[in-house]
């Protein structure tokens, strides 16, 4: 008897984890907008990505030129990254964790992406990698590098 109540517990207390697990996880159903170049919706719920800060709409690369709409462009980029893909966000890992998600488009982290790019910077939190992939989106002029001044 005292064997058949923890297998039940142990089986209800791994429904209650994977249950929790899986609620957190969102995924995409066609159902995908973009606010900005840093963050998309989901069934209308906007998740900010981590460890990025992508240019705000109406910010231009080179304001003195006054041509280049970067936050839009920005924004665009994240488009195409997601366009008719399976996107899957998960709550991002500490220290990122607050409203920020990590979200793949078939796979594909997209912050990491829009950093690639050159359409995002990464934040002083960011990974290595992220950090790494920034120095070199700015010496190849890639997105917004290609267009700034700074």
């Amino acid at each position: 008897m005292v064997f058949k109540s923890f297998s039940l517990t142990l089986a209800s207390a791994a429904m209650f984890f994977s249950a929790t697990a899986h609620a957190q996880k969102i995924i995409s159903d066609n159902d995908v907008g973009f606010i900005d170049g840093g963050t998309l919706t989901i069934k209308g719920a906007p998740l900010a990505l981590y460890a990025i800060k992508a240019p705000e709409l109406g910010s231009y690369c080179n304001p003195r030129l006054k041509k280049y709409d970067c936050g839009l462009i920005s924004k665009s980029s994240l488009m195409d990254m997601s366009a008719g893909a399976k996107i899957t966000c998960f709550p991002a890992p500490a220290p990122y964790s607050h409203n920020k998600y990590k979200c793949l488009s078939n796979g594909y982290d997209l912050s990491e992406g829009m950093v690639y790019t050159g359409w995002a910077t990464p934040l002083e939190t960011a990974p290595d990698l992220f950090k790494k992939l920034a120095r070199e989106a700015k010496a190849k002029r890639r997105g917004m590098w290609r267009i700034s001044t700074q």
